[in-house]
């Protein structure tokens, strides 16, 4: 039989390498949270025919998962990112109005004067030119945006703008314009995970976005799992402490104040 200690070290060589820096951390501290390693696998008897990860590891995962998107040096960050995309996306805004406007404005100089005019008012001559430039960009690099363009797009955009009158498709003006008013979505550059969208909620970065963070992650184990999640409060706060290596405000009286609200 596998005694705890022997079980404890394999299972922390496995975090380590999973789930740096946190599982480091865990195992540097693992005597202040022996007990709460303990009363996991207490909670969560380890089943042999379970097909998949036990229940007690997913229970410990929660900790180390929650500490990789949501430990408050983490949170701090993604707050700052959020705060300047939401700058990125106001100047967005008012740049494309404004090259919307200076486009409107070079057509109506073309129509009056019969000027020939640039290949960019027709929204097909904007989206070939668009799948060549995607090619060299490099989020998209080596994707062949613009050869599946050409394969399977561009044919029936012509096709469709030959039986289309002109008149009927909006103007690259139109396009710009929209984009600017796409910027004014009040749900823009929040976070898509639950737990750390709970965790950025506020404005403080401590150890409490963590906990409100974990909270989510916990019942959502416990849903789709069937873990048994009710470790006492002395041993979240004291695996808490070994996870993100003891931060400030990480006490019992802390914790039970975030659990009182969540």
């Amino acid at each position: 039989m596998v005694s705890f200690e022997g079980w404890l070290e394999d299972e922390l060589r496995t975090v380590i390498t999973t789930h740096r820096p946190f599982g480091d951390n865990l195992r540097k501290n693992r005597t202040l949270a022996r007990s709460a390693l303990v009363r996991i696998v207490d909670l969560n008897p380890h089943v042999r025919a379970l097909d998949g990860p036990q229940r007690w590891q997913r229970l410990l995962w929660a900790f180390l998962d929650t500490a990789a998107s949501c430990a408050p040096n983490r949170t701090k960050a993604v707050r700052q990112d959020i705060r300047r995309a939401r700058e990125l996306s106001r100047e967005i805004r008012e740049l494309a109005a404004e090259l919307a406007r200076k486009l409107r404005a070079r057509d109506a100089i073309c129509n009056a004067r019969n000027l020939s005019r640039n290949a960019d008012s027709h929204p097909v001559d904007l989206l070939n030119e668009a799948a060549c430039i995607a090619d060299t960009h490099a989020a998209y690099r080596g994707a062949n945006i613009a050869g599946s363009f050409r394969l399977h797009v561009a044919p029936a955009l012509a096709e469709l703008d030959q039986h289309v009158n002109p008149a009927c498709w909006p103007t690259s003006a139109d396009l710009i314009e929209a984009l600017a008013s796409l910027q004014d979505r009040d749900e823009q550059h929040e976070p898509m995970i639950d737990a750390l969208h709970v965790a950025t909620a506020t404005r403080e970065a401590s150890v409490r976005d963590y906990w409100r963070a974990l909270d989510v992650a916990l019942r959502e184990i416990q849903s789709r799992h069937d873990v048994n999640i009710d470790l006492p409060d002395q041993d979240c706060v004291d695996l808490t402490a070994a996870v993100l290596d003891s931060p400030a405000g990480c006490t019992l009286d802390n914790f039970r104040k975030v659990k009182a609200t969540s």
